[in-house]
């Protein structure tokens, strides 16, 4: 019995390996506009070890894209590898793809096998399908027009173009209408802009911003004031609401603890002040 298993395990290891079989598919005609897909297949053993192509440069052949290749199973002593190369024609007519070159083998322990493709042409049309290449024909002039009507046709195109020289002036001249804001549209506006402001200049500009706002919104002389004036202005004002001077009072002097003291700020304490100012502008807006 064990001569037979003996027996049988030498037939199957005594199997030929196949031999490697080395393809190129490269379908044409193309226009000039587009770009050639070629496919480069290797079949082999289960051993089948492929280095990526080597493509040589052409005048006629710019390369688009490569792949690095890919090898897949087909079936249990069969394997395929595949690659492919997308080339761009520089011009119309009978263009020679560039040499590309394959290194490939069956056995790591065996040399390798060169294949080169060198002599494939593809047909490349030129603009609305005909090559465009060689002298073009010389047009003849068109005939010169009668003397009796020629002067008017001059005159009526230079009223033509003076008349639409003068429409595209007044166009670009026309009074725009002016967009008015309201002040918290405008305040929201100016303090999302701060978001990408130096660090630096976000308190002070946060200030400044809700300082504008409250003068616009409850006739408070805010921007003329220090943080304390405003808020004894805001305290004896009939129109200011009662709620919001609390977070009026912490915004401020958040602002100019870090204008005044010379305190180093990070982009996160500027982001908050941004946001602050932000809540303090929506829910006055709200009230």
């Amino acid at each position: 019995m064990s001569c037979i298993l003996s027996l049988v395990l030498f037939l199957v290891q005594a199997q030929p390996v196949p031999a490697p079989v080395a393809r190129l598919d490269a379908k044409g005609p193309i226009r000039l506009s587009d770009t050639l897909r070629v496919t480069l297949s290797i079949e082999g053993g289960k051993g089948l070890q492929v280095e990526a192509p080597s493509v040589a440069e052409s005048p006629q052949w710019k390369v688009v894209r490569q792949s690095k290749g890919e090898l897949r199973k087909l079936n249990d002593d069969r394997w395929q590898w595949q690659a492919e190369i997308e080339l761009e024609p520089a011009e119309p007519g009978k263009l020679p793809l560039p040499e590309i070159v394959v290194k490939y083998r069956n056995d790591p322990d065996k040399g390798w096998t060169i294949k080169r493709w060198e002599d494939t042409t593809i047909d490349v049309a030129g603009p609305e399908g005909m090559d465009v290449r060689g002298e073009l024909p010389i047009e003849s002039l068109p005939p010169s027009p009668s003397s009796d009507w020629f002067p008017l046709v001059q005159i009526l195109a230079g009223l033509l173009l003076f008349a639409l020289l003068g429409g595209v002036l007044w166009w670009g001249r026309r009074p725009r209408p002016t967009v008015i804001l309201s002040p918290d549209v405008r305040a929201l506006r100016d303090l999302e802009q701060l978001r990408s402001a130096p660090t630096e200049t976000i308190h002070a500009s946060v200030s400044a911003i809700v300082r504008r706002f409250v003068e616009e919104r409850y006739g408070v002389q805010a921007p003329r004031q220090t943080s304390e004036e405003i808020l004894q202005s805001a305290r004896a004002s009939e129109v200011f609401p009662r709620d919001r001077l609390e977070p009026l009072t912490a915004l401020l002097a958040e602002c100019d603890r870090v204008k005044f003291t010379g305190a180093t700020p990070t982009r996160e304490s500027g982001e908050q002040a941004v946001t602050r100012g932000c809540q303090f502008i929506r829910d006055s807006s709200a009230g």
